[in-house]
Parts: structure tokens; sequence; C-alpha cells
């Protein structure tokens, strides 16, 4: 290395006048910071034992000659010339262990004196010659004063080295080299060195994260890495009184994109280079909800993220609707270009995790070597994508993004690969929120014959079963998940841990390969496509019932369970629910409707509002359930919704509520109109006079909705359930009652519905209710008929409507006719806030919550704000203002009657326990305003509510101690 002027100059520096607090303030980071086990770390080091992660131990020559490479792995040898690996004897000689000092400095030393030219390519490769100058400057203190002139020349050498941008390493290797710069021009007081290491970092961040901030080297586990390594240098450089300018916002985003890109089950998709790795310790709520599963932070808003760098992740939810986090399901599925910094090529490749577990995966890390499983690890042929085997793709092969488009239902991205000459091969990815089923549609057109193969890499442990037209893939825990092939059927065939070609490996950690299925699907032709359809069996078969070709798309039946799900992919979109005969996307329901209904409804006084209209038309059906009564106000109300729509009013779901109830199955038959057209899933909850119809779906369909006026006063002579609906102002309350043995009533309340699962209306709790001798009384949320995408509305009511109070005289109508004297409301999370709620409302009553919300602004904001839009018509709970609905304090403290409940609360939900309960029980205590009891269990991380056998066991003491 040549010795430059200032070099020299830099070489005379004396040690008084260094810096020396760098050398503790700057001993932090990766391979730098304490641990409780250094003193054993630094111990095997002195009985000269080496290791050097992910890499076996190795025992240490008396004295090392720096050329060692006992596993031909470029990484160790890496590794040895950091010399981070001398760590541990630093720390624990710092802290005054002379054995350890001395072996530090015999290493150290060792190294230094070798002289390593530039040529050597270990000893000076980029990152290797930073995180070597961390040590050296760290450690100064340590060297014997007599050897600390030649040291610190050797420290200047470093500092010129790393200055040269001819030496400039890309991505996190530079992160390293400008780190080590840093606090070498610290340590020899070297301010334009300290300048440069600043300027560079600023432009080096701005290059490695792109506006979304997604980091540039392919991975999510190198992304990972890098923002723990940023992380670091921001620390570093504040604790110089330092900074780079315009980071903040692209790391927020940096901050997001781990939280999307981590599966359920708290790991890292294993994207390109990315091993096993789980997020760290954080500030940022979104990433402490996902460390810690739910139970503590803030859940992310967004169920799918789209990223213009090529990551898409996509998943079922974030633990709500009481469902544990680690079994919601997640995908991803990439785009762009491929063979990124630390990436496979794997654009367009998918990656599937359900039922708690991994079933499509990427292959894994292995191994920076050069031998055949990295060849094949890193190809398309080993990822979830189609294949040409017998042509040339193009190394600059780009599969670009040609639809992107998402909501609550289902999610859609179009994909396409133009990297064959003369081939275009298009991915149709459809994620169906309601079966939580993936529907893959890859189509190749080419301008030759040429065969395709669809691949599929299962993950380890799982074992795949062919089945007709598919196969069931099981696990060893007894989850499965079906993957089947529909329309014009490929040639399949399954290879697990085939050497001749290698196919059927993935790697779970370093050097280490493991045999996993490998699914193929075979077309060959000049046009032909492939239909894939793949979703879990939960508690019966998945399947496909039904299929269809429409112009430009395709029609599909999906079967879970009892339920049948309709989705037509056309041209130009996704429908739900409608198999053919389906309204274009931008079709207006109400102009449709209007063609089928007279022209002219009832004499309607001018000035009368929306929301009268919608509670006369229902009023009017209930007296006369003729078809021409319900036409003439069907007719009404359509004009309302055409007129609303024109408006572009933000929801229009109340009145469309209101028209299936007023139109109903039987009238809807008869003008030939489907009423899912207005609302997928929400079906006809009124009758007429001593009319009944039976609900549709499980358990309900035992039972008819019996809307006369005597419904609940004929109760007592009724045998079994009835089911009913009151018309209170704008709103119809759906609920279920049963007269029972003693003088107690126990009304049933429910939390959040997922309303792309399950049809309105739903009598949640009904079957174990049905299973007690005591009177019942199940209730459905009205409020829920406002916005059909809100899952969540607490039973507030209206902006103008107390819907607590709604329920508390609904309950005192069932109480009267049945002739009992008290009751109980039980209900869970956002039913259980509503039980604490009618406890101040209900005389002689008892509220049995289990983990209940308490005050709305302590629970998931973003289905708070679906529900404050919905109900109060406002953005935001602020704008509400004071209002006894929205907390459960405000209530008590203003009610006549003085409250009387029983909380259950899960420790395991951290925040929820702090915010709601904990929070609540303080201020009941203080203000002796209720009669509380909290009673704690420990339930597992997140919001989750308790067995259904322990829920009953707990209502059953309950009402046990209610009645002493």
């Amino acid at each position: 290395m040549q010795i430059t002027r200032r070099l020299k100059q830099l070489m005379n520096i004396k040690s008084m006048d260094l810096d020396l607090g760098i050398c503790k303030r700057q001993a932090f980071g990766t391979g730098f910071s304490p641990k409780s086990n250094d003193l054993a770390l630094a111990n095997k080091l002195m009985q000269g034992y080496l290791v050097l992660s992910p890499h076996p131990e190795w025992q240490l020559p008396s004295q090392l000659e720096w050329d060692e490479d006992p596993f031909k792995q470029r990484n160790w040898r890496a590794q040895l010339h950091m010399l981070r690996w001398v760590d541990p004897l630093r720390r624990v000689g710092l802290d005054g262990n002379v054995d350890a000092a001395i072996h530090w400095w015999k290493h150290v030393s060792g190294w230094l004196r070798k002289d390593f030219p530039p040529s050597n390519h270990f000893a000076w490769m980029d990152m290797v010659d930073g995180l070597r100058a961390k040590e050296l400057v760290l450690g100064y203190p340590l060297v014997p004063s007599e050897h600390r002139a030649w040291y610190l020349q050797k420290l200047a050498l470093h500092g010129e080295w790393l200055s040269s941008e001819d030496n400039r390493g890309h991505s996190n290797h530079a992160l390293h080299q400008l780190v080590g710069l840093l606090l070498v021009g610290r340590l020899l007081d070297d301010e334009d060195w300290v300048r440069q290491a600043v300027s560079e970092l600023g432009d080096l961040f701005q290059a490695q994260y792109d506006s979304q901030g997604i980091n540039a080297e392919g991975a999510p586990g190198y992304h990972l890495y890098n923002y723990h390594e940023w992380c670091a240098t921001f620390k570093r450089l504040d604790l110089e009184g330092l900074e780079l300018p315009s980071t903040k916002g692209k790391f927020e985003g940096a901050k997001l994109a781990l939280v999307h890109a981590t599966r359920p089950d708290g790991v890292l998709e294993s994207i390109g280079d990315t091993g096993s790795a789980s997020l760290c310790e954080s500030d940022c709520p979104e990433m402490l909800y996902v460390k810690s599963k739910g139970a503590e932070g803030t859940a992310p808003e967004e169920l799918f993220k789209a990223y213009d760098a090529g990551y898409i992740f996509g998943r079922s939810g974030w633990g709500a609707f009481e469902r544990a986090y680690g079994d919601e399901t997640f995908y991803s599925l990439m785009h762009g270009r491929g063979l990124k910094v630390h990436g496979h090529d794997e654009a367009g490749s998918i990656t599937y995790y359900a039922q708690g577990r991994a079933w499509l995966v990427d292959p894994g890390k292995y191994a920076y070597v050069r031998d055949d499983f990295r060849k094949h690890l890193v190809s398309r042929a080993a990822h979830n994508v189609v294949t040409l085997p017998s042509e040339q793709r193009s190394k600059e092969a780009c599969v670009r993004p040609i639809r992107i488009r998402h909501n609550a239902e289902a999610d859609e991205v179009v994909l396409e690969d133009e990297g064959y000459e003369g081939v275009k091969i298009q991915r149709r990815m459809v994620f169906h929120r309601a079966t939580e089923s993936l529907v893959v549609i890859d189509t190749v057109k080419a301008d030759r014959i040429v065969t395709g193969v669809q691949g599929w890499q299962c993950a380890s442990g799982v074992r795949a079963e062919p089945i007709k037209n598919g196969y069931r893939l099981c696990s060893s825990s007894g989850e499965n998940l079906r993957i089947l092939w529909t329309g014009r059927l490929p040639e399949r065939a399954v290879a697990e841990g085939q050497h001749e070609p290698l196919r059927g490996w993935v790697s779970p950690k370093w050097m280490k390969v493991v045999p996993a299925p490998h699914l193929t699907a075979t077309h060959t032709g000049q046009h032909f496509r492939f239909v894939t359809v793949l979703g879990p069996e939960r508690k019966s078969e998945f399947g496909i019932e039904r299929v269809q070709t429409l112009l430009g798309g395709i029609a599909l039946r999906l079967a879970q369970g009892g339920t049948k799900h309709d989705l037509s992919l056309t041209r130009d979109g996704v429908v739900l629910e409608f198999l053919v005969d389906a309204p274009k996307e931008a079709e207006k329901p109400g102009l449709r409707l209007s063609s089928f209904l007279p022209s002219k409804g009832p004499d309607i006084p001018s000035g009368v509002e929306p929301n009268d209209i919608v509670k006369l038309a229902r009023q009017a059906v209930s007296n006369d359930g003729s078809a021409a009564n319900r036409l003439a106000w069907g007719s009404a109300l359509s004009q309302i919704l055409i007129t609303s729509q024109s408006l572009k009013q933000p929801s229009t779901d109340q009145i469309s509520a209101a028209l299936v109830d007023v139109l109903g199955e039987h009238v809807s038959e008869k003008i030939k109109y489907e009423l899912t057209r207005l609302l997928p899933r929400r079906q006809p909850a009124l009758v007429g006079v001593e009319g009944e119809v039976k609900v549709k779906g499980k358990p309900s369909s035992r039972y008819q909705i019996r809307n006369h006026k005597d419904a609940i006063n004929r109760l007592v002579q009724s045998k079994g359930v009835t089911i009913g609906t009151k018309v209170e102002n704008d709103l119809i309350i759906p609920w279920a009652a049963r007269s029972g043995d003693g003088d107690i009533l126990v009304v049933r309340l429910h939390g959040a519905i997922n309303r792309q699962k399950f049809t309105l209306p739903v009598f949640r709790g009904l079957t174990a209710a049905n299973e007690s001798s005591q009177a019942m009384l199940v209730i459905q949320d009205p409020s829920l008929d406002l916005d059909a995408s809100m899952n969540l509305s607490w039973y507030l009511g209206t902006k103008s409507v107390d819907g607590h109070a709604l329920i508390a005289n609904l309950v005192e109508e069932v109480r009267l006719a049945l002739g009992v004297r008290r009751v109980i409301v039980t209900g869970s999370s956002g039913g259980g806030f509503a039980a604490l709620h009618l406890s101040a409302l209900l005389t002689d009553s008892m509220a049995v919550a289990f983990n209940p919300q308490t005050d709305l602004r302590f629970y998931m904001q973003p289905l708070v704000r679906t529900a404050i839009k919905a109900v109060y018509g406002c953005d935001s709970l602020e704008l509400v203002g004071p209002d006894v609905r929205t907390s459960v304090l405000n209530r008590w403290s203003k009610a006549d009657i003085r409250p009387n409940a029983r909380i259950y609360s899960n420790v395991g939900d951290v925040r929820h326990d702090r915010d709601n309960v904990s929070w609540l029980e303080k201020l009941v205590k203080e203000h002796n305003i209720a009669d509380l009891i909290v009673s704690r269990y420990d339930g597992g991380a997140g919001h989750i509510a308790p067995s259904k056998t322990q829920m009953e066991a707990w209502l059953k003491d309950s009402i046990e101690s209610f009645k002493a």
C-alpha cells in the first residue's frame, strides 16, 4: 500500500491525542455487543477452539498462518480475516481478565504482523476490511503501550484503504466499510475521513432503499439484516453528534415491509437467501404486534401489500375475530427481475402458509458455494413458476405486473413473463379470503409448439398423496391442503430427493438439504393453460364443485365444508358469489333492479328522509307481506338507492339491506332477480304477518324466522327456538329466543364476524345456548347492516339511535314475555363490550364478559374507524365527541342502575388486558361506580377467545353465583 504524505502525518499521531471514549461508546452491534456468556466464549477461544457460525467447531493451531481453510468455505475464510471472532476476548479482557487480553493481542498482532498485501483477496475483501477496522478501533485500549505507535500506523493504513473509492464494495459490504472508516477517522481525529464516511453513508442509504422502504438486496432475510445494521449505524452517528438527512420516511417503510414479509408463525418468508429469521425487539408498534403474536403493539392496517421492488404479500388477517394470530393464512408472490444481490431466479413464484405451517416454499438459502445444489436451489426449476425446460430464458428477463387489485374479499395479481423468445407466459393469481384459497391460472402462448412445466415446491415434512385431479398435501400433525387442477388436465408427477436431475430438495439451514415433494404439471402445445386451485381442508374437504369457461376467463364454484363460493374470473377482474349471471364490476345494482320493479311506489310525503323511508318500508311489509306491497316498497327503496349512488354517498349498504328484507326470497324469485346482487352475504330477515322462512346456513337451518307482531309474546307457548326480527327506527334486530327453566334469562351477544365468510343474519352462541336449560336470547348486532364491509360495530346503533338502549328494550320485552326476573348478558370481545353497557341499562342484571373492549380508543383502530364512519358518519373517534356508547366507563359513571359485572381477561393478551381491563378495573375501584370482579387466566398470546367449554363453564359459575 502506498504511503502518502497525509498517511505519514496520521502515523505519527500520539496516543495522548486520541479520543479513547470512542472505544467504549461504539462497542455495540452485531458481534460487538456484550453477551451473558462472554466468559464462556472467551474460555473456548483460550482453550484453542474456534466456531465461526454456521460452520463447525475447529481447533486453533498454536500460531495461525492466516491461510487456513479447513472447510473449503470462502465464508469461513472471510470471517477469519474479519477478526470479529476475537471480540469476546476483548470484552472479557477490558473487564480485567488478563489472560483474555493476552490472547486478544496474540491473534490481532499476529494478523497485523503478516502485513498482507492488497492482492490478498480474503485479507482485504470488501466488508472484511470494514469489520476488522471496527475490531481494531474498539480493542485499542488492550494494546500494550510499547506497541501502540506501531498499532496506530496499522490503523492508519486501514483508514487509507477504506477511504479509497477503488476499494469500495456494494450494499451492506459498503456499509461496513464506511462505518469502519468513520470509527478509524474518529479515533485518529481525521475529520476528512469522518466527513467522507458520513457523505457516502447518506448516498448509500438512498441507493439501497427505494421510496417504499425496500432494501435492494432481494431477500427479506437481508432486508432484516440491513435493518439491524442501519439501526446501529444511526446510533453510531448520533453518539458522534452526526446525522444523515432524509432517511426517516424510508426507514419507517422498511420496518413495515418486514412486518408484511413475516408469516403468521413469526418467521420471515424464505424468499431468496433468507434463512430462518424473525423480527427483533423494536419501538415500531406493528413490529411489536407481529413479534408478540398479537399480544402487544398495534395490528397493521393492510392485509395486502405490493412493492415496486418485487414483493407482494397477502394474508387472511392479523389475528382478528378472536382468532389466533398464528392460525391466519399468508402468501407471497414475486415479480420483477430475479437474481438480485441475494435473490434467486424466482420472479413469479408463490409461497403459501396456512393452518400453522408452510406448504409451498422457496427452497432456501443453502450456502454461498459453487456446487450443483446451490445452482439448482437458486434456479427457476426449484421455484413455484412455469418453466419451458427445452427453451433458453433470457438472463435479463423481467416478470411484469400488468394488473394488481385487492379488496376485503379477494386479491388479484396478473403477471406477464416474456423471458422466452416468441413465448408469453401470463400468471393470474387470486387469493379468496372466504376460503383462504389460491386460484392460479398460468396461460402460455407461443409461436411454436413448446412444453411447459408448472412446478410446486412443498415444504419439508409435507407428504403428497395423489387424489383425483391433484394431490392432498398432509402434515405429520394432521393438517391437510388440496392442490387441484381443472379444465384440460395436465400430466402430473411428484419427485422427492431426486438426483438426476435434481428435484425435490429444500435447504433448512446452511449447507444442508433435505428431500421435500416437488409437484409438476405438464402441458405441450402452442396455446395452453394450467388452472390450479389450492385450499386448506379445515373441518371438512376442500374442492372444486363446478367449472365453466367464460369469454376471456373462467367461473369456479369452490366447496369448503357446507358452504359454496362462486368466483367468476372475467377478462377484467374478479366477481365473487355469482357463477355466470353476475353484474359487471361497474354496474350499479339499484339501476339493474329498477327494471324488475313497478315504476311507481307507495305515496310518501315529500321531505321524508331516506332513513325514515327505510323504517316505513320494513314496517309496512311487516304488516302486509303481500307481493304487491313488497314490490311497491321495493320500488321506493330502489329509487333511493339510485339517488344515493348518483350522489356518490359513501355507503348505500343500509338501503340495500332494507331492499333485501322488503323484497324477500319469494318476490325475488318471482321477478327473477338474485338478491345477492344487492348484498352477497345478506339474506332476508323480514317476512309478513304469520309468515315464516327458513334461515340458510348452519345451525340456523333448523329454525324459522317468525315476524308476526306477537312473536315475542308467544315465546312461552312456542316449542323450541323461535327466530324473529324487530324493526326499530331504521334498523332491524334479528333475535333468537327460547323459554327455559328458572328465573334467569341468558342473553348472548357476538363479537367480530368475518363478513367474507358468514352471511347475515347470524346467531352466534345459539348452539351453546340451546344445550342449556336456561331461558335464552341471542341477538345479532343490527348496526352491521350499515356497512357490508364492517366486521364489528359493538351494537352502537346509528348516529341518532343508542343501539345499546335498543337492545336493552328488546331484552326487557323478552324478559317480560317469559316471566323471568333476572338477566345475565354475556359476550366475548366486542360482544363483551356491549354486555358491559347493558349491565347499566337493565335492572337485576349481570354482565359476564370475556376479554371485552371497554373503550374504543384502545382497540384495533382500522375496525373502530370503519364502525365510526358507518354509525356516526365521521372519520375518527375524536370527532364523535362525548358519547356514552363508545366507553363503558362513561356509561357506568352516568348510569341510574349500579352495574354488576364479571370480566374474564387473558393475561396473554397483554395490550388488551392492560389498556381495556386493568384501566377500567382501576377507575371503577377509585370511583366506586360498579360491582366489578375481574378474573384472569393465561389463554396464550393475542386476542383469542376462550374455548367453548371453558366459556360455558365460567358462564355456569357466574349464573350460580348470581342465583346466590
